[in-house]
Parts: structure tokens; sequence; C-alpha cells
């Protein structure tokens, strides 16, 4: 498992990783048996074939069935799980995602957008007197070999200037923008009250 990357608490604020051949009736019977292997090798090659057809057919269907591949994203050796939101109807929306970057070279989290909102911006919760607060963040690097969360009270996108409600069961795209490239990212809509998305917790 690669170590998670949080947010601490006190950065948010301060802030707001191949057989002789032989003669004769000899080598016809020799090739006859030979022929004769290699007939029985062939039919079990294409039994074992007949095998991997058959359990690439059953890990497509549970794919299928799972729906899993709709939470994932993948850009080179980086993956996006679990993307999701509480529903609202504000016009503005916290975007929670699972980063992993599983290559030798660190990436760098700068923001993202989406048809449904005007803008985005990376933001980290903090208190301010006692109150939730959301300033926003500068670009964020992820270490090789760790996982980077955005989570609720802690670091999200914010979608800002909504273009509609979003409702409980809904899906919408958006687009994490990395220094170094963009992915797409199908984001679920959970709960108005979801502390996480609802199929957190699933192996990819």
């Amino acid at each position: 498992m690669t170590p998670k990357h949080l947010i601490p608490f006190a950065l948010l604020a301060a802030l707001a990783g191949q057989p002789a051949l032989a003669d004769g009736d000899d080598h016809d019977a020799e090739a006859a048996e030979v022929h004769g292997h290699d007939e029985e090798h062939s039919d079990d090659h294409g039994q074992d074939d007949d095998h991997d057809d058959d359990h690439d057919d059953d890990h497509a269907a549970h794919e299928d069935e799972s729906g899993d591949t709709a939470h994932l994203s993948t850009m080179g050796d980086l993956r996006l799980l679990h993307g999701w939101t509480r529903a609202t109807k504000d016009d503005t929306a916290l975007i929670f995602v699972e980063i992993e970057n599983t290559g030798a070279e660190p990436v760098t989290l700068t923001g993202g957008a989406s048809e449904l909102a005007d803008g985005a911006a990376l933001v980290g919760f903090t208190l301010i007197d006692g109150a939730p607060s959301y300033p926003e963040l500068p670009a964020l690097p992820v270490a090789p070999g760790t996982e980077m969360v955005l989570a609720p009270q802690g670091v999200a996108l914010r979608l800002d200037g909504l273009s509609r409600d979003l409702a409980e069961g809904d899906s919408f795209e958006v687009s994490l923008a990395f220094a170094e490239f963009e992915v797409e990212l199908t984001v679920d809509v959970e709960a108005a009250d979801a502390t996480q998305h609802g199929h957190a917790g699933h192996a990819h």
C-alpha cells in the first residue's frame, strides 16, 4: 500500500510527495510420434487459450457488474480513485478524490475545471475563530510512491459558480489539472451529509 499523504492542519493554516533425423521407417515412425505429440500439444494449448479467454471474459464481466472502472482514471503512473462531492443547491461544491502516484517522479496538483462551474481552486479546510474556512492553496506536489487524499476537513478542489443543483445519485465530469498534464475524472454526487465516497475502500 502506498503511504497516504495527508495535509496537516497546521500546514493548511500556514498555506491560507528444438532431434537428429532417423533414416527410413524409423524416421517415419518418429515423425508420426512427434507429429502426434504436436497435435496433442496444440490441443492442450488450445484448451489453455480457451481458459484464458474465459478468464478474461469473467474479469471484464466482473468489472462491468461492479462498475468500479467508472471510479478510476489514469494518466501514465497517476491513478485517480473515487471522485465524489456532496449534493448541494449552493453555487459551490467541494470535490474529493484519492490521488496515487505510482511512478518515480513527482507530479504537482495545480487545480481543475468543470463545465458545470465558472471556476475552480485548490482549498484547504481550517478553522478561523472557531468557524470552518476554506482558504485557497498553492500548487501541491504528490511525491513518487505516495497517495494524496482530497477529503472533507482537508484539501479539496472547490468548484465556484455552479450552473445547476447537484442531486444525490448524479455524476459529472471534472478535469483535474497537474503541472505535467490534465486528467478527466467522473465525480459522483453523494448525500448532502456524506463523509466519504460510497465505494471507498474497494480494491482496483
